[in-house]
């Protein structure tokens, strides 16, 4: 009998193109409009040890029984897409606002891009990260 070692990998990431895409077809879903508070977020504070800001991109959609267990306040619930590790846990607005800033889809795409690509080769605490390359933390395989 022979043994075989099987490595699969998987890419979380979500491109610049693939995020449009749930944009349009969130607004599709609403009669051709994007819902309140869908689009791309900017962080308002730099990527730890970097120059560069984090973004995410939100797309509003209704809660489950579980998630408004959790809600302080009635709000929207959003699903977070990020670039280097997707569909993340969904927020709500509130929270979002409170680290994130709305910017338009081209403020977002160069941000989003070095991101999604930086996320391919390298971990979230960047260039300096102590476990080097052995650290996979928000890698998007």
């Amino acid at each position: 009998a022979s043994t075989k070692h099987v490595v699969i990998q998987h890419d979380r990431g979500v491109s610049f193109d693939d995020a449009i895409k749930l944009l349009e077809e969130s607004a599709a879903g609403n009669e051709g409009r994007p819902r309140s508070g869908d689009g791309f977020y900017e962080s308002k504070r730099n990527l730890i040890g970097r120059t560069s800001k984090s973004y995410i991109c939100v797309i509003q959609r209704p809660p489950s029984a579980d998630e408004l267990k959790y809600m302080t306040m009635r709000e929207h619930v959003f699903r977070v897409f990020r670039p280097s590790t997707g569909l993340g846990r969904p927020s709500g607005i509130l929270d979002i606002r409170d680290t994130y800033k709305l910017v338009t889809a081209e403020q977002a795409r160069a941000g989003w891009e070095g991101q999604y690509a930086e996320a391919l080769s390298q971990c979230m605490h960047g260039p300096t990260c102590r476990n080097g390359a052995a650290c996979q933390v928000g890698t998007r395989l």
